[in-house]
């Protein structure tokens, strides 16, 4: 599954769990309620610091909103962490070009 696709999947199974609206959701998240939509649908294609943002508000690891497996990475791993994220946000970046 792609990262977006990962990202819409998680962000969708975390709106359904807590039973809210998008509109609802999108507050919570501090977003726009369009630029929710197209993450939810897999068009959108968020950047890095967008994500990290939503990770935040979810009280979240940000690599656990973009992975397909349902765990977080522990907070030892924080230089491999750091450096998934950099491979990620190239990745992203280069998506945008």
């Amino acid at each position: 599954m792609a990262i977006c696709e990962n990202l819409a999947h998680r962000l969708h199974a975390i709106r359904t769990e807590r039973g809210m609206t998008i509109t609802e959701f999108s507050e919570l998240l501090g977003i726009a309620r369009s630029s929710l939509q197209q993450i939810l649908s897999g068009r959108g294609n968020p950047r890095m610091d967008t994500v990290e943002h939503i990770a935040r508000r979810l009280e979240m690891d940000p690599l656990s909103l973009l992975s397909d497996c349902p765990g977080s990475p522990s907070i030892s791993q924080d230089g491999k962490l750091h450096q998934l994220l950099e491979l990620l946000t190239t990745q992203l970046e280069d998506r945008h070009e």
